[in-house]
């Protein structure tokens, strides 16, 4: 199985390889499928790839006795079997190969089961469908699709503080139409939850396009949802079956409401998995797992014997579409001296034309959590950042792979300097910087942060240079990113001279 192929992941091949790997960088794909024997028996399952891989056996993970050996015990009957293979770009040392007419690339999997002896396992059966599901994939059956939302009281993430109450509430939607047929991200309009499908994705039909009455969507909808919760340690909370009333949304589908649990769990983190059950008591769809958690509350800071203050960054923060709530979430819970706004150009409202021109117009985001910040009593940090370092793009301006002289000085090292003003800077949310070392580099860094400060002087008193900036491989990139930081400190500065600058955020690998 190659992973690069498009028969395997669609897209696969605009997504690694015309984009140089970087939207897939900590992926992992997934193989899985369910297994079948007669009676409980010994096997060898054996892997060939060039990637970490990690296996599951009926939800147990399965360690690797060397060389890609498995071994395993199935049970009689059926057993499910899932296989993680993490992506080249997310394992370091190692770099991806791409596809090629001569080279199939390296995020490949090959698998084989068999007797720990040799020679095939008897009356064994393979399907990837799940056996204890009634999925629906007939012609002449509807196409569901379930997205559900975990939620607290007042419509709140199920995030908690010790002693309150723990209800938690599930909203589920219910719609018709296969995998292929919702282009729409779920992610933006839903927060990050995920849609989960009754009938598995399959090649690109048109029988889903056909209209789906109302009546014909009740009659194949789930009557009830299975719903287990777990505890940190995996110990079983509660399982109970709950009936499911839909009714007619706005939208035209299906939607209910269901209270799952009432009461106050102690501290800790929780996991809930649903299961959508139809009307013949036989699971139509499995959801992914929900979390909540329950935690301490605040410091009460007058009585801490530590000298500190609650920090947090609030990394790309604004653009979320729950950003007020987890800010609130975040003073609730005692932060609230420093949130970071860790933005892009565009967030503030800021452009440039790359010769040194710069322009901030309207920015919504920021002036709408800066009034919830305000009126929380919240101090924030405001974010200044410079960019990430592109190899591939040259101080002319166009885009050329590295020599192997290139490489080899890069690798030596030597003469920093001049190592560094073939480097070019892309802050998040803007064009490329112009060239290191040029006159339009320094303008356009000056007059952005200049720009940005002198808009929020009266709002925001503190801010930061970057983000991660000892995140570097060689002495060239870290000059370039001290002198960004010196450049941006002077413009703080000359805007608002009561404003403090905090250095930039570290991390450490």
């Amino acid at each position: 199985m190659n992973f690069y192929s498009e028969d395997v992941l669609p897209g696969v091949t605009k997504m690694v390889v015309e984009d140089a790997a970087g939207r897939w960088a900590g992926a992992a794909a997934y193989a899985h499928t369910y297994l079948h024997v007669a009676k409980s028996r010994d096997v060898a399952f054996v892997l060939e790839t060039g990637q970490p891989v990690v296996v599951w056996l009926n939800g147990t993970r399965v360690p690797e006795q060397g060389d890609g050996q498995f071994p395993l015990r199935l049970d009689a009957g059926w057993n499910r079997l899932l296989v993680k293979v993490l992506s080249p770009s997310s394992v370091r040392g190692v770099q991806p190969v791409y596809p090629t007419v001569e080279q199939p690339g390296n995020w490949t999997l090959r698998a084989g089961i068999s007797l720990p002896g040799g020679g095939p396992v008897p009356m064994l059966r393979v399907q990837c469908e799940d056996p204890e599901r009634n999925s629906g994939a007939g012609e002449s059956a509807v196409p569901l699709r379930y997205l559900t939302v975990l939620r607290g009281p007042g419509d709140r993430r199920p995030l908690f503080v010790k002693g309150e109450p723990t209800d938690l509430t599930l909203r589920i939607r219910a719609t018709a139409g296969a995998y292929e047929h919702f282009p729409d991200n779920p992610h933006d309009a839903y927060e990050g939850e995920a849609w989960t499908y009754a009938a598995p994705p399959g090649p690109a039909t048109t029988s889903a396009d056909r209209s789906v009455s109302l009546d014909e969507l009740q009659k194949a909808a789930a009557r009830k949802v299975a719903v287990t919760l777990y505890d940190f340690d995996g110990n079983q909370v509660l399982a109970e079956r709950f009936p499911l009333a839909f009714r007619e949304s706005a939208k035209g589908d299906l939607v209910c409401t269901v209270s799952v649990y009432r009461g106050s769990l102690p501290v800790g983190h929780y996991s809930l998995t649903t299961d959508f059950i139809d009307a013949d008591g036989r699971v139509q769809a499995r959801d992914h797992e929900h979390m909540a958690a329950v935690v301490r509350g605040p410091v009460d800071v007058s009585r801490d014997a530590t000298s500190r203050r609650l920090s947090c960054v609030g990394h790309w923060l604004a653009t979320r579409p729950n950003a007020v709530e987890k800010l609130e979430w975040l003073h609730r819970v005692g932060v609230t001296q420093h949130q970071k706004l860790c933005q892009g150009w565009s967030v503030w409202g800021v452009k440039h034309d790359g010769e040194g021109n710069v322009t901030i117009g309207e920015a919504p985001v920021i002036d709408g959590l800066l009034d919830k910040a305000g009126e929380l009593g919240i101090r924030v940090v405001g974010d200044l950042n410079f960019g990430y370092v592109r190899p591939d793009l040259k101080p002319g301006g166009g885009q050329a792979a590295l020599t192997a002289e290139e490489q080899e000085t890069n690798a030596q090292q030597a003469r920093v300097e001049d190592l560094a003003r073939g480097i070019r800077l892309v802050p998040y949310g803007a064009r490329p910087l112009p060239p290191y070392g040029t006159p339009e580099f320094e303008k356009t860094l000056h007059d952005y942060a200049h720009a940005v400060v002198s808009r929020y002087k009266d709002r925001v008193k503190l801010w930061c240079g970057d983000n991660e900036v000892d995140n570097v491989s060689a002495p060239a990139v870290a000059a370039v990113y001290a002198h960004a930081s010196r450049v941006i400190y002077k413009a703080v500065k000359e805007a608002d001279p009561k404003a403090e600058f905090i250095t930039a955020s570290l991390v450490r690998r």
